[in-house]
């Protein structure tokens, strides 16, 4: 659970601890790139990304002009918008990042627009105060509102937009308002066979709680409409920064005698994001958690299990969470057989796994099990009590469990091409707050990060287009084939099917997706290599600032302003 404390007073305590500890822990430096319009200098509220990462964001963007039209809501689409209606002049920059070798949570860092608190209808983050529209600002999930008394600052998700439904199984009347949440969270934890989560109707001023249990119902939006207040057990929230394994690394920066630690929750050290916007780890970690899977080969024999042979299928047999090519043939040979066999598989699941399709299990779910999509143990329990029919729709439990939870389809195959680029690329993704920044070359106790030296800054255009033409040689047949011009314009719809099928596969046609590395090599390629060696000229802007460039529309620079070397 996320814990708020001030950060100049969070930065003194973090500074006397290393004073006190020493500031000899190990130091790593990373490489990182950072996609904006010219004139943002360095990565000060910024996110930024290894190759692989970066080139995950860069070819997303150019779905956006078939995207944006269907999803206008879209954050990247909402950020478009401040960026010159996506004509702004980007630039990638290169940079060698120091730090210690603890990280934090990843930050989402976007142009800030507009002042005030945030609607919960736009994704767009407003402006501290002060700071002028098209200021990179940054926010985690989880940030705003008070911080939660003692007894909700662990195994709880509190929400801070929406509310509750469902069924109320006890209320607690004439409560303290002062008490009454930390009373609700302690209520709950106090019957954890029987209390999902609870909702407060008036809010934090208010003198009610009602104990929920199961199936919950969520009122998406519900603080907007009504005063109301609601958290959900969640067991992977910990209350204590040194109970999560993601901080392990924290313990020579932080006192363990406290539940806190301000360099975490000030937001000192850099963020990272694995396997970026890649959901099917999770998927499959959620899925394993759910139908209570056991390893493939614990028993010698058992009984006919289809969820624990898809999860057994997936390990052996797929790529990701789809299935390999040669699926069928993979799950039937001599060296898994067995294995699958003991993990509860028949002859007859196999076609169904190695034929998994998200369209028709997604259907399968809505109709069998809509009632309880997004109720959590109730939807998990239809998908069970239903297994045949999920097996005939061709499910897999990661699918199954995605669509259950409301994952749902994408609006459109362009978000799909999206995730699926970012399970293609496994890249990671950095934050860097101008609070962790430090003043000079050197780690101090008062701040966690700082460039040690830039590697270049080239046109956005030349090294998405270096990493087009790498693509476009191994298929070149595509483009050819598209209609008029479409096969050199890269916002038709035509040529970004041909770009992210060559680089995803497509198991229909079996077409085999184009290796990662081919994209990375590309992608560093262009900031190493000299122009004459087909890499991409450097090019420079002012360091001007967005505070320094008001009067300019939707703070971008204008060509005044900049000069292409």
């Amino acid at each position: 659970m996320e814990r708020y404390s001030s950060s100049m007073a969070g930065a003194m305590a973090v500074a006397a601890l290393l004073s006190a500890k020493g500031t000899a822990a190990a130091t790593v430096n990373f490489t990182t790139y950072r996609v904006t319009p010219i004139h943002y200098p360095g990565l000060a509220n910024m996110d930024s990304g290894d190759a692989a990462g970066d080139v995950f964001f860069g070819m997303s963007q150019l779905l956006l002009p078939q995207l944006c039209p269907l999803d206008p809501d879209f954050l990247w689409c909402q950020n478009r918008a401040y960026l010159s209606g996506g004509t702004a002049w980007m630039v990638y920059s290169g940079f060698v990042v120091v730090t210690r070798d603890a990280y934090g949570e990843y930050e989402a860092c976007n142009p800030c627009q507009g002042h005030g608190t945030p609607d919960g209808k736009s994704d767009i983050m407003p402006c501290p105060k002060g700071v002028p529209n098209g200021t990179f600002a940054c926010e985690s999930y989880g940030d705003s509102g008070p911080p939660p008394p003692p007894q909700c600052q662990g195994g709880f998700q509190i929400w801070q937009e929406d509310c509750l439904n469902g069924t109320v199984y006890k209320t607690l009347d004439n409560l303290d308002p002062k008490e009454a949440e930390g009373l609700c969270c302690a209520a709950c934890s106090a019957d954890p066979t029987t209390c999902a989560g609870w909702n407060m109707p008036q809010g934090d001023n208010g003198t009610k709680c009602q104990l929920m249990k199961e199936p919950l119902v969520m009122w998406n939006g519900g603080q907007d409409d009504s005063k109301c207040k609601a958290a959900e057990v969640d067991h992977s929230k910990y209350k204590c920064w040194y109970s999560n394994p993601q901080y392990a690394n924290f313990a020579p920066f932080c006192n363990r005698s406290e539940c806190s630690c301000d360099v975490i929750d000030n937001h000192l050290a850099v963020g990272l994001e694995a396997d970026a916007m890649c959901h099917e780890d999770s998927m499959s970690r959620r899925s394993l958690e759910r139908f209570a899977l056991k390893p493939a080969a614990s028993a010698a024999a058992v009984t006919p299990d289809y969820w624990q042979c898809s999860d057994a299928v997936s390990e052996a047999c797929f790529n990701g969470y789809k299935p390999t090519a040669n699926c069928n043939e993979c799950a039937t040979d001599p060296t898994h057989w067995p294995d699958l066999q003991r993990a509860g598989c028949t002859k007859d699941m196999i076609p169904h796994l190695c034929g998994a399709n998200f369209d028709t299990c997604e259907a399968e779910v809505k109709k069998v099990c809509g009632s309880s999509i997004g109720q959590k143990n109730a939807c998990y329990s239809c998908l069970k009590a239903n297994t045949h029919e999920m097996e005939m729709a061709d499910c897999t439990d990661v699918y199954a469990e995605y669509a259950c939870t409301g994952g749902g389809h994408h609006s459109s195959k362009w978000e799909t091409y999206i995730e699926e680029l970012a399970c293609h690329m496994h890249g990671s993704w950095y934050s860097t707050t101008a609070t962790g920044e430090c003043k000079g070359k050197e780690l101090t106790p008062d701040c966690w990060w700082f460039i040690d030296s830039e590697i270049r800054t080239i046109n956005a255009s030349c090294a998405d287009g270096k990493v087009i033409e790498k693509v476009q040689t191994t298929r070149p047949e595509c483009w050819k084939a598209c209609p008029g011009t479409d096969g050199t314009n890269s916002t038709s719809a035509c040529f970004l099917d041909c770009l992210f099928q060559t680089i995803l596969g497509n198991s229909t046609t079996g077409l085999a997706p184009l290796d990662a590395n081919i994209l990375v090599t590309a992608f560093q390629d262009a900031f190493t290599k000299s122009v004459d060696s087909g890499g991409c000229q450097a090019v420079h802007a002012p360091p001007v600032i967005a505070a320094e460039i008001s009067g300019v529309a939707n703070g971008v620079a204008s060509p005044e302003e900049i000069t292409d070397e």
